[in-house]
């Protein structure tokens, strides 16, 4: 469930396999660590880390003069920045062809279409905010996340267990053993905001991961991981980056391309998917810049770079990833998109 090689011109020359029996794939799902795969060479694209973007013109339209809007978001104070970057959002309305991979969606309760998990992690999320509320500013109505793996220009996967790649790729809640685990999907019904990381190259290879990851369908989805991410969201350390995450962030840069990583024993949810994905996209882009210099510099210290992935992803809520989104710099909101019924290509594999 990877980029095949081809023209950047013309849709996939081979077919993706998405057999949900899993018994027979086109990928064997490893590459090393430090070569180009050939489906990024087929887009032009360079591993190594590009120098940021000019930042994208601001989404959407202000309220006017609510704030002073000269200064740069991250020089305002916590509270300032998160209020105008949800304005941001408010009436910029994306269409799935709006989407690119590696972009973050986060799902945002529906009152009427709720499991009995959804309630729980809404409700831990409402204690978080009001037992830590500096390390869960985000909106606690926001309760899963999914990162977006289609490419516009590939072909896409339009009914379960078809040829082509998914739409999402997500650590699902399912009826079976194959689909109560982190799979390749279609976007469901609801609405999510969506963010989008500043860095193209860095998007294309954390969707690719995921996907990855997702291809054998052999990382069950755990209700304890969920549990501990949201007792430890109660304290003071959260989900502060720590000698545990520190070995965790390192697996997931080796294991970037093994669909058969050595952690799919613990299981995985979705919060926790999105950030070990981008932690091993960033990690491995950032091994390769360096070249295999006797200078590197520690995984720490790497992804001390951006909030948004200096920390535990194990124990990072949807509530907590969505906080460091608002107040980090490696990504940017674009907007908000609303999947009616009629939107959603086929329903859980």
């Amino acid at each position: 469930m990877v980029r095949i090689a081809g023209s950047t011109n013309i849709v996939n020359k081979k077919s993706i396999s998405n057999d949900c029996s899993s018994t027979t794939r086109n990928f064997s799902g490893e590459f090393p660590n430090t070569a180009e795969p050939d489906h990024l060479k087929a887009r032009g694209l360079s591993l190594a880390m590009q120098s940021s973007r000019a930042p994208r013109a601001p989404i959407g339209n202000l309220a006017a003069n609510q704030f002073d809007l000269s200064a740069p978001i991250t020089d305002r104070n916590p509270i300032e920045a998160m209020e105008i970057a949800s304005i941001r959002i408010v009436d910029k309305l994306l269409k799935k062809s709006d989407l690119r991979p590696g972009d973050i969606l986060l799902y945002i309760k529906e009152p009427d279409n709720l499991l009995p998990i959804d309630v729980g992690i809404a409700f831990g999320h409402y204690l978080g905010k009001k037992l830590q509320p500096q390390k869960n500013r985000g909106e606690h109505n926001i309760i899963h996340a999914a990162l977006w793996t289609k490419n516009p220009k590939h072909a896409g996967n339009t009914q379960a267990c078809g040829e082509g790649e998914p739409e999402v790729v997500e650590a699902h809640v399912g009826n079976s053993k194959k689909t109560h685990a982190v799979i390749g999907t279609a976007i469901a019904k609801g609405e999510y905001f969506v963010y989008r990381p500043k860095n193209e190259n860095l998007g294309d290879w954390a969707s690719q991961i995921a996907m990855v990851w997702s291809s054998k369908r052999n990382v069950p989805y755990s209700l304890g991981k969920v549990v501990k991410a949201g007792l430890k969201s109660l304290t003071e350390k959260g989900s502060n980056f720590n000698s545990v995450a520190n070995a965790r962030a390192e697996m997931y840069m080796n294991e970037a391309f093994d669909a058969n990583p050595s952690w799919k024993k613990e299981g995985s949810f979705c919060s926790h998917l999105v950030i070990a994905a981008y932690q091993a996209a960033f990690l491995n882009l950032e091994q390769l810049e360096e070249g295999g210099s006797k200078e590197s510099s520690s995984i720490e210290s790497k992804l001390s770079q951006h909030t948004e992935f200096n920390v535990n992803a194990s124990r990072t809520t949807p509530l907590n990833l969505h906080h460091l989104l608002q107040n980090g710099d490696a990504f940017e909101q674009i907007g908000k998109i609303k999947i009616s019924k009629s939107d959603v290509l086929y329903g859980s594999p």
